[in-house]
């Protein structure tokens, strides 16, 4: 989250640095600076995801994440330029961290409910 609070705070730095040509850079580095919040909320269900046996699963939600992002961009990009694939991926992205959030909760609960195979 650091990071994304200092890509916004930041994103000015860009034009006396690199020059005024970079001036409309500043509005999307500023939206990208987002991003590590819905990154952040991916690791924890991921990770769980991972740990528990379900690797195969984590990666079934990044394709669907992927193929919704490219979807989105391809019919978004022509007509809304970078607005369009920034729109896509915050779309894609927090699709991401509810199916996630869905499929850890669901899994883990089943595997809760498995009889141990260690008699106690």
């Amino acid at each position: 989250m650091v990071v994304g609070v200092l890509m916004v705070l930041a994103a000015p730095l860009a034009v006396p640095i690199l020059g005024s040509e970079f001036e409309d850079a500043v509005p999307i580095v500023r939206w990208l600076g987002l991003l590590p919040l819905l990154r952040v909320l991916q690791y924890f269900p991921a990770n769980a995801l991972t740990g528990a046996g379900y690797q195969r699963v984590r990666l079934w939600l990044l394709i669907s994440t992927l193929l919704i992002n490219l979807a989105l961009c391809l019919a978004w990009i022509p007509d809304h330029s970078w607005r369009g694939a920034l729109a896509a991926t915050f779309v894609g992205e927090t699709w991401y961290v509810i199916v996630l959030w869905i499929a850890t909760r669901w899994l883990l609960a089943v595997e809760a409910r498995r009889p141990s195979a260690v008699p106690a």
